[in-house]
């Protein structure tokens, strides 16, 4: 995880997806 965190500004939008689509799986 560090070093995803490391090189968030590239996958901040790829985290955006991920979360978007497990909240909508949720909802």
């Amino acid at each position: 995880m560090v070093g995803l965190y490391g090189a968030n500004c590239n996958l901040t939008p790829f985290f955006v997806i991920v979360f978007e689509v497990l909240f909508w799986c949720y909802v």
